[in-house]
C-alpha cells in the first residue's frame, strides 16, 4: 500500500479516536450516545446553491435544512470526479479515482480500505441506501457496511461488462447505459 494512502488512513483513524477522547465530557451527559452520529448524503447533480439552507430562492428542502441547522455545513467541498462511481470510490477511500486500475462501478474499490470499514471497526453502525455503483457485491458486510439497501443500477443488458478498464474502455454513447 502506498505511503501516502497509509498516511490518509492513519489520519482518519487518529481524527476519529481523538474526537472520541476529547468529547468524553460531552458524552458523559445523560441521554447522549457514545459516538457522534455521522450522516453523509451524496446526491448526484446537486449543486451548492440547490438547497434552501444554502440560499436557493424557491426550492423547498425543509428536512435537509433541519439536518444542516443541527449539523456541520461544508462550504468548500468538491467531488473528485464528474461521474458518480469514481466520486463514490474517492469519498470512501481517500484515493483519487484515476489510481484505481478498473472502473469502480463494476469492479469496486480494488482492495482499498474504505472509510466505512474504519468506522465499523471503531464501533459505528454503517448503512448505505440508494444508488450503489461501487462494485457488483451488494451484500451486507461489503466495505464494512452492515445494512445495504440499493436502488437498481442500470437496465439489464446495457453496460454490464465487468471487464472494462480505462485502457480498453470503448467509446460508448450515453444511450448505451440507459
Amino acid at each position: 500500500m502506498p505511503r501516502f494512502q497509509l498516511s490518509i488512513i492513519y489520519a482518519l483513524i487518529w481524527t476519529l479516536l481523538s474526537c472520541q477522547k476529547e468529547s468524553e465530557a460531552y458524552f458523559s451527559e445523560p441521554g447522549l450516545s457514545e459516538l457522534p452520529n455521522i450522516i453523509f448524503i451524496l446526491a448526484d447533480d446537486l449543486g451548492y446553491g440547490d438547497l434552501g439552507c444554502y440560499g436557493h430562492p424557491y426550492a423547498k428542502t425543509p428536512n435537509l435544512d433541519r439536518l444542516a441547522q443541527s449539523g456541520i455545513r461544508l462550504h468548500r467541498f468538491y467531488a473528485s470526479a464528474v461521474t458518480c462511481s469514481p466520486s463514490r470510490a474517492a469519498f470512501l477511500t481517500g484515493v483519487h479515482p484515476a489510481k484505481l486500475p478498473k472502473y469502480p462501478a463494476y469492479n469496486g474499490l480494488e482492495g482499498q480500505i474504505a472509510l466505512t470499514e474504519i468506522l465499523n471497526a471503531v464501533g459505528y453502525r454503517t448503512a448505505h441506501f440508494g444508488k450503489w455503483h461501487i462494485g457488483l457485491d451488494e451484500s451486507p458486510g461489503t466495505y464494512g457496511i452492515e445494512t445495504i439497501n440499493t436502488a437498481p443500477q442500470r437496465k439489464e443488458g446495457k453496460g454490464d461488462n465487468p471487464n472494462i478498464t480505462r485502457a480498453n474502455a470503448p467509446n460508448l454513447n450515453t444511450e448505451d447505459f440507459l
